[in-house]
Order: C-alpha cells, then sequence, then structure tokens
C-alpha cells in the first residue's frame, strides 16, 4: 500500500463509528481494492470483539454467599494469616496482643468465646464455621515444624483469659475489655 492508502484507510476506520464500504467507495473509489479488503477485514474481525467492561460489584449478601461457597470448595483454613494478612494486622483487627494471636495461630489455646469467632471470621471475611473448623481440625503440618513448635511450646495449651492476663504485648484497656466480655458469657450461663 502506499503512504496515501494508509493515511485514507486510517481515517476511515478512525472516526469512530463502523466504516461503511459503499460510503468510503463513494469518497475514494481509487482506492477501492484496499479499502474493500481492509473494511471486510474490519467488520467482520475488529468490530465484533466484545469491549471489556468492569464487572459489577457484588452485593453484601452475594460476598458472603461467594464467601461460603468458596469456603466449602477450598478445604479447611490451615492458617489464620490468609489473604497476605500479617500477625501485627491480625491483632489489630481483633484488638488482641501480637502474642495471643500467634498462640491462636498455633492453635495452642483453649475455651475460645464465641466473641472472637465472631471477630476472626469478620476479620478474616470467612464464614465461623470455618474459623472454629480451624481450631478443631488437627494441623497438617510437617514434622520438622510440630518439632518446632512443641519444642518451644511443650504443647501446652492455654485458656484464652490466661493468654490474656500474661499477653505482654495488650494494652491494660484492651485486656479490661475482652476480660469484661468473658465475665459476660460467664454471668450469662
Amino acid at each position: 500500500m502506499k503512504q496515501e492508502e494508509h493515511r485514507i484507510i486510517a481515517h476511515v476506520i478512525g472516526e469512530g463509528v463502523a466504516p461503511s464500504l459503499a460510503d468510503s467507495l463513494a469518497r475514494y473509489p481509487e482506492h477501492s481494492e484496499s479499502l474493500a479488503d481492509t473494511i471486510a477485514y474490519y467488520q467482520t474481525f475488529e468490530q465484533s470483539l466484545p469491549t471489556e467492561t468492569a464487572p459489577e460489584p457484588l452485593s453484601s449478601l452475594s460476598q458472603r454467599a461467594f464467601r461460603r461457597a468458596l469456603s466449602r470448595v477450598s478445604g479447611p483454613l490451615t492458617s489464620l494469616l490468609i489473604d497476605g494478612i500479617t500477625v501485627e494486622q491480625l491483632a489489630k483487627r481483633l484488638d488482641l496482643g501480637v502474642d495471643v494471636v500467634i498462640w491462636l495461630e498455633r492453635r495452642q489455646v483453649e475455651d475460645l468465646p464465641a466473641l472472637l469467632y465472631q471477630r476472626l471470621a469478620q476479620a478474616l471475611q470467612q464464614p465461623p464455621e470455618r474459623i472454629r473448623a480451624f481450631f478443631t481440625t488437627p494441623e497438617r503440618q510437617s514434622i520438622r515444624q510440630q518439632v518446632a513448635e512443641r519444642a518451644e511450646s511443650y504443647g501446652i495449651k492455654k485458656t484464652f483469659r490466661a493468654l490474656l492476663q500474661a499477653s505482654q504485648t495488650m494494652t491494660s484497656a484492651q485486656k479490661a475489655w475482652w476480660l469484661a466480655r468473658l465475665e459476660e458469657v460467664e454471668s450469662d450461663t
């Protein structure tokens, strides 16, 4: 093609509307062969391609349903540190100390209150059943990981209350708030 034909084809296709073969041939009869080939190609392949559109955001109900369905097919949680969340970020979301979250991650805590399950579910955007399953399902760790963790903690499990009281990374206000929630639950039973 000559430079003049390139310019004409670019003009015809670049007008922002689908090029019409009849109109283009009437305007540029001397380039009929090139225009016919180019416009036929454009109308067959380029014009019919769908344009990408951003998907509509899911409603909160749809998001919950999606997470539940995903949890059923993706299996049990193997860690609380999912989707790139760090121990520090999770501790902040739960209003707990980093040391308490580490014990939770290792599944070395007994007597977890329902409120903690709810907060974990919310913080991790997971169904509460999946959070409960994390604490009741035996860990799937390598022997090396199990030996290292047992050597560090000697397999001792602590109650949630004892962890709160012994925490070195929680503020007094955080401890008082959590302990008050535990008292409320105990007084209801």
